[in-house]
């Protein structure tokens, strides 16, 4: 075997190693979140106070500490009667959302997929009811409940409402694609639907370690988990979908075009100059003001403006990557990834305007709502690269010339 050949043959071998490791890492993760979010509310909130330390509580005053569980941003400072006015659809978001987490852990299997379909696909009909569910009764807590009441804030709030979109969203496109018996669509949108059902947990899981070196409390690990874990997701999320879409080409993507590739790097110079201006007159200094329970900048900075091009520079590996080994499907999905990190600084200073013109936030808190930026504009990147490189934008299996990529996009 020639080295060339060697040096082609040992990602996959490194990959096959990787991925069990991976999805054991989520199996655990999932067994040991699940059962505090299955019971977050079975408790009687109106009654004594000691009944509403439900068992994810108890976990957190022992793994951290009994102020982090119960005191100053917790949630039992003053947002226990924000919850009493919808506990029963809280209830069922938590207990139907548990359900769904584990339904679409179980529909990834291959081993499931290969020697019981019929669970396979029960699981996935599960998991989509699931994530309606889920969705709807995330719209319906935020209807009901003032943006200022939102546990962790406005800016919070407005991450909610994106997250209840997507899962709303992803489940239904996925089963539309295999109804149009499109499965590299509906793998896709499956995909990324898991991944938006997976940010509660990861939401806990970051409780608990960020919670062991640090003193901010639940509402502010929140704010900051809230601006990476979106991507962290959707990168798992890509490569788990690279295992099945490395190869031959499905169809072109208008995304990663020569002129598309130029626009994301100008569209998100230009946001990164329009952010920078505003930092530099941001006012930092907010003890002792009511905007003291948000994060501060130091925060900021380490949650998303030293991970968003870190990322960025990832991406760009593998992109180099995917064009050393000619693989173009590879190529194409990569470059899509890197071109949406690439232009979110100007989505977000889409997401900062709105929070201060619509929402009246402070600035200190609406950055908290411009991370997001990063997010949405992966998730649509994934959507749309799942339409277009996929039968879903065509009625017929595509042809022969679709499959093909101009030079210029591997260059």
């Amino acid at each position: 075997m020639t080295t060339s050949a060697v040096a082609s043959h040992r990602p996959r071998r490194t990959a096959s190693r990787l991925r069990p490791a991976a999805a054991a890492a989520l199996a655990l993760a999932i067994a040991f979140y699940a059962p505090m979010a299955f019971t977050t509310f079975f408790l009687d909130p109106t009654g004594d106070p000691e009944s509403a330390r439900n068992f994810q509580d108890r976990v957190l005053a022992l793994l951290i500490s009994p102020s982090f569980a119960y005191g100053v941003g917790s949630g039992h400072d003053g947002h226990v009667p924000v919850l009493v006015r919808s506990f029963a659809i809280m209830w069922m978001h938590s207990v139907v959302g548990t359900l769904t987490l584990v339904a679409g852990f179980l529909q990834f299997s291959d081993r499931i997929r290969r020697h019981a379909p019929w669970l396979h696909r029960l699981c996935g009909y599960l998991f989509i009811l699931g994530s309606w569910v889920v969705a709807t009764t995330a719209i319906a807590y935020l209807l009901r409940t003032p943006d200022a009441e939102v546990f962790s804030g406005k800016a919070f709030a407005e991450i909610l409402w994106v997250l209840a979109a997507g899962t709303l969203l992803a489940p239904t496109l996925a089963l539309a694609a295999i109804v149009r018996r499109d499965v590299a669509a509906h793998r896709e949108y499956m995909a990324w639907g898991f991944a938006m059902i997976c940010s509660a947990g990861l939401l806990r899981v970051g409780w608990i370690v960020v919670g062991q070196f640090s003193t901010m409390t639940k509402e502010q690990i929140n704010l900051t988990e809230a601006a990476y874990a979106g991507p962290l997701l959707f990168l798992g999320a890509a490569l788990y979908l690279q295992r099945y879409g490395g190869g031959r080409l499905r169809r072109q993507s208008p995304m990663v075009l020569p002129l598309a590739n130029r626009a994301a790097v100008l569209l998100g110079l230009l946001g990164v100059v329009i952010l920078g201006l505003v930092w530099a007159g941001t006012d930092w200094a907010v003890e002792g003001t009511p905007q003291a329970w948000v994060p501060g900048r130091e925060a900021l900075v380490a949650s998303w403006v030293i991970p968003l091009p870190l990322t960025a520079a990832y991406l760009a590996w593998r992109v180099r990557q995917a064009e050393r080994r000619g693989q173009r499907a590879g190529v194409v999905a990569w470059r899509t990834w890197l071109n949406a990190t690439l232009v979110s600084p100007l989505v977000s200073v889409g997401f900062l305007a709105f929070a201060l013109a619509v929402h009246d936030m402070p600035l200190v808190e609406a950055w908290w709502a411009a991370s997001i930026g990063w997010s949405l504009a992966l998730f649509v990147a994934g959507f749309n690269h799942a339409r277009v490189t996929t039968r879903w934008a065509r009625r017929s299996t595509p042809s022969r010339t679709a499959t093909t990529v101009p030079e210029e996009v591997l260059a």
